[in-house]
């Protein structure tokens, strides 16, 4: 049985991965290739491991936080970085250029965009 996503929990090197988190679950694909290496017969390949990517967090319009490792960070650049690694994230060009516009409409006219 798999369980990925929100429902997921694991331990690594004896201690929890911390649950409040949602990305060291965020990782639908590992799970996605370990299920299609059993159905074709191979084997699962590398065990998954976590790593701590950071935090980030928007604090405002025009303000938000990262903390990585001995990197600290807050204010507007910052705000500008959370955003372009969420629209690099997103799977498809098309989804990266809808929310771009939407973000952008929202930021100028201050309104929700349609759609």
């Amino acid at each position: 049985m798999f369980v990925a996503g929100d429902a997921a929990t694991m331990t690594q090197d004896g201690h929890p991965v911390p649950e409040w988190r949602r990305q060291p679950f965020n990782r639908d694909d590992f799970v996605g290739h370990v299920i299609a290496n059993r159905v074709r017969g191979r084997k699962d390949g590398r065990p998954f491991r976590y790593r701590n990517k950071g935090n980030m967090a928007v604090v405002g319009k025009n303000f938000a936080i990262l903390e990585a490792g001995y990197l600290r960070s807050s204010g507007f650049v910052t705000w500008l970085v959370w955003a372009a690694l969420h629209v690099l994230a997103l799977p498809q060009l098309q989804n990266r250029f809808r929310v771009q516009t939407q973000w952008f409409w929202s930021y100028l006219s201050g309104q929700r965009a349609p759609g």
